[in-house]
């Protein structure tokens, strides 16, 4: 007969019982597994990692001692598992929620600190490559009476390249006076009014 559950005898006695006897050890032990090695006529009891000499005929309560503390061991690795296991989820969680569906290239520090180019000062440089970029500022000028055309451009500098061409096909590049009055504004000027939207002004700065 086998039994898958622990037994509660009640604290009532084992009586004429006797330990399990082997030539050998049992295979797959657990922790306060016992049993009386009949060739060497001693009995041992499993620790947990190995088979220890006990030494001394067992008595009842001792037997019993044994076993409440294999099922204190097992209850203690029983928490540890759960807490380990608890620990692990809430671990995966955080990081998940850190990556946040992040594509597999860029879903570690490693792999984001080589997208930055291992810069340190990543907005800086950023805002220093922003300030040196080329602005530009485009407008349509004609009305058919008008010659001279004064230009908001809003660059905040003087070191403009103005190009004047023509708003239709096929586009040829004009030439008119050019006059950079000041950082922000440049005025054109024509021997002849333009026609109604005839001319398109690109300032580049």
């Amino acid at each position: 007969m086998k039994f898958l559950t622990n037994l509660d005898l009640s604290k009532n006695e084992i009586q004429n019982a006797r330990i399990q006897n082997l030539a050998t050890a049992p295979s797959n032990p657990v922790a306060g597994q016992i049993y009386f090695n009949s060739t060497d006529k001693k009995f041992y009891g499993y620790n947990g990692s190995g088979w220890v000499d006990l030494g001394q005929v067992f008595t009842g309560d001792s037997i019993i001692s044994l076993l409440n503390a294999s099922s204190i061991q097992a209850d203690a690795q029983s928490r540890a598992d759960a807490a380990l296991a608890e620990a692990k989820s809430y671990t995966d969680t955080k990081i998940a929620n850190l990556v946040n569906s992040a594509p597999s290239t860029l879903d570690t520090l490693q792999e984001l600190a080589n997208a930055l180019g291992n810069d340190p000062n990543f907005a800086t440089t950023v805002t220093n490559q922003l300030a040196l970029r080329t602005k530009k500022y485009a407008a349509t000028i004609g009305d058919g009476t008008t010659t001279t055309f004064t230009l908001t451009h809003n660059l905040n500098t003087q070191d403009v390249v103005v190009t004047v061409r023509e708003n239709a096909s096929p586009y040829n590049v004009v030439f008119a006076d050019v006059q950079i009055t000041d950082t922000n504004n440049i005025k054109l000027l024509f021997a002849t009014a333009p026609s109604s939207n005839q001319y398109r002004v690109v300032v580049i700065g």
